[in-house]
């Protein structure tokens, strides 16, 4: 066998080379840079961009419906809208909320599991004052927990609520979601891990000339086996 290489032979070893750097450095044969992404298996991704853009769609007559509901029974124009869909861990959900607030845990039935609607305490108070009779105006909102008879107000609008929620869903499933317990320490609040992955849907909130954010938020394990069906809402 001959120790001296030929050309050819040359060229490929040389081929092969650049081959190798640039792939160390991220690239292809041709020179194409590879787009790398970081994965945290930690926290992985439990929900297409698909799954987001079809659950906005899902929840726009929510919006709708629930903006006549605090019209309606609180005398004052009121306006709800979507106004993103988010991944996020449970943990990050629950550390965000303020705290005293009111956070309604939900039956999901007939899915498995539990979600939750958090109402931040200015939409609460301001709920409050137009189930009262009271002025909304420039009143300051009290940052404090509920009286036993602000509690049963409160719940009676969460029924309501709920109404709203299940004539979201029925072109994917007949919802009916029960409420189990309202809440108002984020902290005594365990539905699933904390590391679990779950959608969050912000929900902007106005009533009268009051701003503030509603939330609804749906773990993974209850929405995994409808997940297709969710999908295929943004070809309908």
């Amino acid at each position: 066998m001959s120790e001296i290489l030929s050309q050819d032979e040359i060229d490929a070893l040389l081929s092969a080379v650049e081959s190798e750097e640039f792939a160390s450095l991220g690239y292809n044969a041709i020179g194409e840079q590879y787009k790398v992404q970081i994965y945290d298996f930690r926290r992985p991704i439990r929900f297409s961009k698909k799954h987001l853009i079809g659950l906005l769609k899902i929840h726009e007559r929510f919006e709708k419906t629930v903006s006549n509901l605090f019209t309606d029974k609180l005398g004052i124009e009121s306006r709800v809208r979507c106004g993103s869909v988010d991944q996020i861990a449970y943990e990050e959900f629950i550390r965000a909320m303020p705290n005293p607030t009111t956070i309604v845990e939900i039956d999901m039935a007939p899915l498995p599991g539990k979600a939750i609607l958090e109402i931040d305490p200015t939409v609460t108070f301001s709920i409050l004052s137009g189930l009262l009779g009271g002025e909304l105006g420039n009143t300051k909102v009290p940052y404090r927990k509920l009286t036993y008879i602000e509690c049963g107000l409160m719940e009676g609008i969460s029924l309501m609520i709920l109404g709203c929620l299940r004539e979201t869903w029925p072109s994917i499933l007949d919802l009916r979601p029960r409420l189990i317990e309202i809440h108002d320490n984020p902290n005594y609040v365990n539905i699933i891990l904390k590391d679990e992955q779950m959608i969050y849907i912000s929900l902007e909130t106005q009533i009268g000339d009051k701003e503030a954010m509603m939330s609804l938020c749906y773990p993974y394990p209850t929405l995994r086996s409808i997940l297709k069906n969710i999908e295929e809402v943004i070809y309908e």
